[in-house]
């Protein structure tokens, strides 16, 4: 029943570019499995602005209780690695090991959030009001204001 949902789309597109990145790391090619993992990321968690900001923040609030963080430590997490995705792609810079190791584990827990979304929202809300959600999570973070744990089991944190 989840066939042709938007969330069940975006597993799909989600999980080919987490495949060709874990495949690039087996043949060697380390940079470009790394890409990949940022793409499946901006896939996810961007829109059409691309904003890298608004990636960082997401993550952060998707991921920092379960990698046991602030928020912040998260966020700060994510946009460096961004930032090495930069180094590469204009200076040519190699992407080190524990990036590409804090990357792909990044992206599995993504996907157990994406796949928790969809085990959870069998009515399948949009992947734009999914994103809304974890604006709103942001916003209340930043803001230091409480979350309901309802919002957090909405979009899929394993709370």
């Amino acid at each position: 029943g989840f066939r042709g949902t938007e969330c069940h789309n975006l597993l799909l597109q989600y999980a080919k570019f987490v495949t060709r990145g874990k495949r690039h790391l087996l043949e060697g090619r380390k940079d470009e499995g790394f890409l990949h993992f940022i793409i499946a990321l901006d896939l996810a968690l961007g829109d059409k602005q691309q904003s890298t900001a608004k990636v960082t923040k997401r993550a952060a609030a998707l991921l920092s209780s379960h990698f046991g963080v602030t928020y912040q430590e998260q966020e700060k997490q994510v946009r460096d690695l961004y930032d090495q995705r930069s180094r590469y792609v204009h200076e040519g810079k190699p992407v080190d090991d524990q990036n590409i190791a804090a990357i792909e584990e990044i992206c599995s827990e993504v996907l157990k959030c994406l796949l928790r979304l969809q085990a959870r929202k069998k009515d399948a809300a949009s992947m734009g009001t999914w994103q809304k959600d974890l604006d709103y999570i942001v916003g209340a973070i930043e803001a230091g204001r409480p979350i309901e744990n309802q919002i957090m089991w909405d979009v899929g944190i394993d709370a």
